[in-house]
This record gives C-alpha cells, structure tokens and sequence, in this order.
C-alpha cells in the first residue's frame, strides 16, 4: 500500500525556500562574497531557530551572512539597482534593513529611465501593435519602466508597498505594484485611476517622509501622523466644495433639496426613482467636473456629507457666514435703526423678525441707506418686558455695537408703542438715543383696513374678487378673456387677473391696477358668458 505524508503541526510551521535568490538577483551587480548560498539557508531553515526583524525604517548599514547567523536574502552593499522589476522581487524577500538600503538607492536616482532614443518592445493585440511611450514617464511622475519584465511599475507603490488596497481594503496589490502592467491600450486609464487610489496617496507620502529622514531631516511620528491628517483634511475639503456649491446654487434659486430617496452613497448612475435635486445637480457636475466624479468613487457609505443633517448643517453654516458679515457692515456704520414685527408661523408659534436699516457707501463711495434681515426669534413671553428683553440679548447675542441704536420701528400695538410700559419704552431706558417711529405701512394697512367699512368700498371688493375668482378658477372664461385682451388690450403685457391678498390689505394694490387696466377687455367677456 502506498505510504501518505503526514501533515504534522512542525511540518506546517517549518519554513520552506521556495524562491531562488540567485535567479532574482542575476542582474545585481555584486561580488560572491556578498550573496547566501543555499546550503547556508538549509541549515538556518532546518534549525527551527526564531527571528525577530528589525522593523526600523532609518537606513541602516547592510548586514553580513556572519552578523545575521541566519540564511535570509540580503543585499548587498555594493548593489547596483536599475530595473524596477528586479527591485519588485528583491523587496519580496527582503529584510527590513536591507529594503530602507533598497529604498534609499532607488530614490536616489538610480533606477533605469529610458531615454528618447530607446526603443520599447512591440505587443500584438488584435492585429494591433502597442507599445509603452515616453510620454507617460512625463505625465505620470510616478511610473517607472521594467526592461526585464517589458512592463511598468508605480516606483512608490512598488517601495512602500500597501498589503491591502481597493475601497474594502480586502484586496491584494496587483498591476503596478507586485506584477508589471502590460495592457498598453487601457494605459492612461489605468494610470490616471491608479493616481487616485488611496493607496498610491499613501505610498507617495510614505516616500516623501524616507526622503526626508534621508537627507537628515527626522521627524517624529506624531509630525508624521500630524502631517497625513492635514493632507486628508485637505483632500476631504477639496471634495466638500462642490457640495456646498450646490447648496448655495439651490438655496439662491429657491430650489428643493430633498428627494424620495435621499440616502446612502451618491453615484454617477441615474436611479430609478428620483433622489433629490441636490444629488441630480452633483451627478450633473460630475459629468464635466474631475472633483465630483473623484467624490463619488472614494466616498464611504457612512461618511457621504450629503445626508438631510448635513445639508441642514451647511445651510446653517452659511446662514451664520452671512449674518456675521451683514454685523459687520452695521458696526461700521455710524448709526443704524432696528425694526421688528412679530406674528404667528404655519406651526403656530410666535415668531419675532428682526430687521436693521443703517447706512453703508456703494462702489462709488455714495452714502446709501440699506435694510437688512437679520433673523427669526421665536417668543415665549409677549409681554412688553419679556419682547424688549429676547429683543436686548439676540443683539447683544449677533455682536451689534448697540452705542449706534439710534431708532427703532414697530407697529402700534400697546406691547410696542406704550409710552410707559412699552416694549420702545424698554429700549429707550438702556439706549437713550434709540428714538421710536410707528412703522408707516402699518398706519397705511391700519387706514385702508377702515376704509373697507364703507358699504360702497366693501361692496366693490367683494365683486372685484368675485370677478377674478371667476376667470382664475374656469378655464374656459380664462381662455375666453384672453381673447378679449388680444383684440381690445393689444398694448397691454397682462394676460390674467391677479388674485386679492387676503391678509394684507397693500398688497391689493396690484390686483386693482390689473382689474382696472384689463377692464375694458372684461365687460365684453361677461356679456360673451351671459349670453352663452
């Protein structure tokens, strides 16, 4: 019966040389001396004996077979590196000292560059021949050529290689890094997506810290680690700025942000339902911006910066960017005024606006009068004490210079206008120049809301919302009365009534003007709907 090997647990654990040193290293230029022979690894392996690796990264001086006592690769001093090929499988099985004198040769300029004159070998590829070009050596810093292997390398990747790559980190480094890349038809996509890579960013930094412990310029490992963080800080900065962008672009243009499915990691895909117009705008800017397509392929599922909390967080970020500036430009001024209203919101609680009027130069240096918005407050305590006191700290709260109140603007309700317990009168004991004027409009608004007392003038907004009710809400007495406007109102830009506001009795102003101006067009569109 033929006899089976026995697996044990010392033949698992027992290390085994599976690689010829000396095929590796045929093209390094060094003396025998220098180089272990394999019966010096037998013995060594054989031996069962532990090793503990030096895993300092300063260069150290190269180790000697009599020094180490073991039967590991190790380069010798005296190499000559040029094929980044040879140095991808030298750096294989390699100690950690002998890789920093790797390290420290490759980038000191000896790697093997081709020149213009060199020609590269020819691949067939269906019934095309490719070749590498030079160009790309200019393009792409970072790429190195192997004549041995005919392929190119990522020469950080290659000496500070990453052992798990890709958006998982589950992957193993492969093309450009332990095995050469040789698909020349899909090179500028590949090395342009190789750029990118997160491991590639980590390898360049990595050379960029040797070389700077090379030249005897040290830095401890929390400058390092100091220095990695601020280079995320930027690139996660970098990606934030469109985002924010299409917020600003949104808000301005009063556009919605919101979606049916408005979660997880945004890709250049169209979905199939809709997502959001915040999302369609980036995908949108992805299709000419490198930034945001970078963004939606490096982006993790739990860090998007996209999600409703964020996008309110952005909103609020810029709110108070802009409030800060507009207490700016009032503290600048040499007085300003501060108006206020108060009034019930859709969710039924009290909200009080605060307004400031002062005055600024424009471009050409004129003084000019501007009023501005400055916030919402919501309010508790209605009373004259509690409004004047919320009013005293939110401008106490903003940063304005209150020694330059010198006025203030409400309407006439007894809380505000009392001349002994009003909210004025509040003010005007902690700043006396804060002088109080009963707000214009509302004297205006409180006038012509009596006015409707008239039988007359009640009556005649009565038939004039009828009247507009009527073609507003019938379509065909709303295509009839275009008609009429074409042929009897040709001057006229109106093409509709405009509804009466029933809140604000001003803002009729303008469906009364529009009645008027479109009157001669109406009677004759009432007598057509009469008679039909």
């Amino acid at each position: 019966m033929k006899r089976h090997a026995v697996n044990t647990l010392d033949k698992y654990f027992k290390k085994s040389s599976t690689l010829n040193t000396t095929t590796i290293f045929s093209t390094i230029e060094s003396g025998p001396e220098d180089l272990i022979s394999n019966q010096e690894n037998d013995q060594t392996e054989d031996s069962g004996i532990s090793r503990q690796e030096d895993t300092t990264s300063l260069p150290l001086p190269c180790a000697s077979t009599s020094a180490t006592g073991t039967g590991e690769s190790i380069i010798p001093c005296n190499a000559t590196f040029e094929d980044i090929g040879t140095i991808s499988d030298a750096i294989a099985i390699s100690t950690a000292a002998n890789v920093s004198h790797v390290r420290h040769k490759a980038l000191g300029g000896n790697l093997f560059t081709p020149d213009d004159k060199f020609t590269f070998p020819v691949t067939e590829f269906k019934g095309k021949k490719l070749r590498f070009q030079h160009n790309w050596l200019k393009k792409w810093t970072w790429l190195s050529y192997s004549k041995q292997k005919d392929g190119a390398f990522c020469k950080y990747c290659v000496l500070f290689p990453c052992d798990t790559v890709g958006k998982g980190t589950h992957q193993r480094p492969g093309n450009l890094v332990s095995t050469p890349f040789r698909k020349w038809k899909d090179a500028s996509e590949v090395f342009q997506s190789h750029s990118k890579a997160q491991y590639h960013k980590f390898s360049v930094v990595a050379a960029e810290n040797f070389s700077r412990i090379s030249r005897g310029d040290p830095q401890d490992i929390s400058t390092q680690l100091d220095s990695q963080r601020k280079r995320e800080r930027e690139e996660n900065r970098r990606l934030l700025i469109p985002i924010i962008e299409s917020i600003i672009f949104c808000g301005e243009n009063e556009i919605a942000l919101r979606g049916h499915s408005d979660s997880g990691p945004l890709t250049m895909e169209k979905p199939e339902k809709k997502d959001g117009k915040l999302r369609a705008l980036l995908r949108f800017r992805g299709q000419t911006d490198e930034t945001v397509r970078t963004y939606c392929k490096t982006s993790s599922r739990n860090a998007t910066y996209i999600s409703p909390l964020i996008q309110n967080e952005i909103i609020e970020i810029c709110g108070n960017l802009i409030q800060k500036s507009l207490v700016n430009n009032i503290n600048e001024s040499p007085c300003f005024a501060i108006l206020g209203d108060e009034t019930l919101d859709v969710s039924g609680n009290e909200q009080f606006s605060l307004c400031v009027r002062y005055t600024s130069n424009n471009t050409s240096g004129q003084l000019v009068l501007k009023e501005d918005f400055l916030c919402f407050l919501p309010i508790v305590d209605m009373s004259a004490e509690g409004v004047s006191q919320t009013i005293l700290e939110l401008c106490d709260k903003l940063g304005l210079d209150m020694k330059k109140l010198v006025g203030q603007g409400y309407d006439g309700a007894s809380t505000f206008s009392g001349h002994i317990n009003g909210v004025h009168k509040k003010v005007q004991e902690k700043f006396p120049k804060a002088l109080y004027v009963h707000c214009a409009a509302h004297r205006l608004n409180l006038v012509l809301k009596d006015v409707l007392s008239v039988p007359e003038v009640r009556n005649c907004f009565g038939v004039v919302g009828d009247i507009v009710n009527l073609f507003r809400n019938n379509a065909q007495a709303h295509e009839l009365l275009k008609e009429k406007i074409k042929s009897l109102v040709p001057d006229s830009k109106k093409t509709r009534l405009l509804g009466l506001c029933e809140t604000r009795f001003v803002e009729r102003q303008e469906s009364v003007t529009t009645f008027l101006e479109l009157f001669s067009a109406i009677v004759p569109a009432l007598q057509d709907i009469t008679i039909s």
